[in-house]
């Protein structure tokens, strides 16, 4: 029986310690400028409806098309006002028509910070000091002014939140994905 509890005891301490830095509980329900990581920025979660999003954000300054590896996309972009550089990508349709939303994609003109302190311009340092070590990294150089590109990817609350830096200083957030990608590209598939 003590062999027994025993397992019982080392299965729980390695399950509580895998999950640690892939769970992020916050009741928090987002807003302008509020990032809850795993769950929405500006109020936005992946699974919401266009119709949701304008009502909480008003209309999109533009939008179009984006492809992805592995779906398409309608993106809307706000680029003016108090939402400003925020694009909501909403899965295409087979009959072209918008579903709902895929990914929130926060980049360099957005102001919104985390519950932490953490937005555009913090330090890969600082992130990783509140966040610990992400479960993925991806990185790469561009050559045309010379800088190094670093993608964080943690799993929070079942969902890829993305960190994206340049030089070591966040230029982006993420969060996403709504339906789960492909296994190849899903770091947050549970077994």
């Amino acid at each position: 029986m003590k062999i027994l509890n025993n397992l019982i005891l080392f299965m729980l301490i390695i399950f509580m310690h895998s999950c640690n830095e892939n769970i992020y509980e916050d009741e928090e329900g987002g807003g302008i400028g509020i990032i809850v990581p795993g769950k929405s920025i500006e109020g936005i979660k992946p699974g919401d409806y266009r119709e949701d999003v304008v009502r909480k954000l008003g209309q999109p300054t533009q939008g179009g098309i984006a492809d992805g590896l592995f779906r398409g996309w309608f993106a809307s972009d706000y680029t003016d006002g108090p939402h400003s550089g925020l694009s909501v990508y909403y899965i295409e349709l087979e009959d072209g028509s918008h579903g709902p939303v895929d990914i929130i994609v926060a980049g360099t003109q957005y102001t919104g910070k985390t519950k932490d302190g953490i937005g555009i311009g913090s330090s890969l340092k600082t992130v990783h000091e509140i966040y610990g070590e992400p479960v993925r990294t991806l990185s790469g150089a561009v050559t045309n002014p010379p800088r190094i590109w670093i993608v964080d990817i943690y799993c929070i609350n079942q969902k890829h939140f993305e960190i994206h830096y340049e030089d070591s200083l966040i230029t982006g957030f993420s969060i996403g994905y709504f339906l789960p990608p492909p296994d190849e590209f899903n770091t947050c598939k549970i077994n």
